[in-house]
């Protein structure tokens, strides 16, 4: 039985694989309703499936014992990573990395590469891994 495809709140999650499935879903709700501006912009199918895949990936968090992490595979997304656990809005990344919020927008979206001093930035105010920052510049 696929969780994902099956509208029954009871139908569990039964891999990482699936998780993983579902956490991806539950982004691109959450990406769609922050780009509208907010959560009531979303039909209400789409609320009642954000909900459904919320229940389902909490009732699998509840009964692993550890929560499955996805490592970044891009600098972006270890940006954006950080960003999330330091609670940091992209104009306040640029103000802690001392750059223009517009180069932060450009890295982001991979119209820009970084430059050995925000390389340097990223590893020594985010503490990000140097090899990593490196080799994904």
């Amino acid at each position: 039985m696929n969780p994902i495809r099956d509208n029954t709140i009871t139908a569990p999650i039964e891999s990482n694989e699936q998780y993983f499935e579902v956490a991806d879903s539950i982004e691109r709700f959450l990406k769609k309703a922050t780009s509208q501006g907010g959560f009531d912009t979303l039909t209400d199918e789409e609320n009642t499936e954000l909900h459904r895949l919320s229940v389902l990936a909490s009732q699998y968090e509840k009964k692993i014992k550890l929560m499955p992490v996805r490592q970044p595979l891009t600098l972006p997304e270890a940006i954006q990573l950080k960003m999330f656990q330091m609670h940091l809005s992209q104009k306040e990344l640029a103000k802690l990395l001392e750059v223009p919020e517009s180069r932060i927008s450009e890295v982001m979206n991979g119209k820009r590469k970084i430059n050995i001093e925000l390389a340097r930035r990223l590893h020594t105010r985010l503490k990000m891994d140097a090899d990593f920052i490196l080799m994904s510049a």
